[in-house]
């Protein structure tokens, strides 16, 4: 079986307007109508699209899906190919240059274990209150240490088991099968990071 694969091509509508814009340097030449056409060069190399024909992975190229429901000899149409037993698949992609600034952004956290985090209504809390660090920093390459976790929300064993696994203590207290916010020491949290700190906390001879 001859397997059909396109090379990496670019998107139609980008080639639509390399064309539109060689015609108009056709018509009209100058300065102007050149830096469009680099403009537009420059957007065709940017987006590009990889195709290719390939066995459905859902029917194993048959067409037919055979489920539970399906017995005694009964198949459905696979609604991924939807019955060619072929998928096409299309990706489209830019190359990466650099990593881009995102506006908006001024603390930058490690994990979220499923809280709300925001400042509340008039201001209640600070950015700090949540862990994390700045956005600069985190551009810098600062790495994420013991302190900038999300403390006051979250205990150790609530923490780590998002962001760090390994981390996550393994005291007797932590493994009985509760939410982690109806462990009776979780109103006293304070004292779970104060243990986990020596328990993690790496002796310099």
């Amino acid at each position: 079986m001859k397997t059909q694969y396109k090379s990496v091509t670019f998107r139609e509508n980008s080639l639509k307007r390399i064309g539109l814009c060689n015609e108009i340097i056709d018509l009209k030449k100058g300065a102007r109508n050149r830096r469009q056409n680099k403009y537009c060069t420059k957007e065709m190399e940017m987006t590009k699209v990889i195709e290719l024909d390939e066995k459905c992975k859902e029917c194993h190229g048959t067409g037919l899906y055979v489920g539970m429901g399906e017995r005694d000899g009964f198949a459905v149409v696979c609604y991924n190919c939807k019955g060619t037993g072929c998928h096409h698949f299309r990706y489209e992609y830019e190359d990466f240059t650099n990593r881009i600034i995102r506006d908006g952004i001024a603390r930058i956290l490690q994990t979220n274990p499923g809280i709300c985090v925001g400042l509340g209504e008039n201001n209640q809390y600070g950015y700090s209150d949540f862990g994390g660090m700045p956005y600069k920093d985190w551009l810098d390459g600062k790495p994420f240490t013991p302190g900038m976790e999300m403390r006051r929300f979250t205990c150790p064993a609530w923490w780590y088991q998002t962001a760090d696994y390994k981390k996550k203590p393994t005291w007797c207290e932590c493994m009985l099968g509760r939410s982690f916010c109806n462990c009776p020491s979780f109103n006293n949290k304070e004292t779970c990071w104060e243990r986990w700190d020596k328990e993690n906390t790496k002796t310099v001879v």
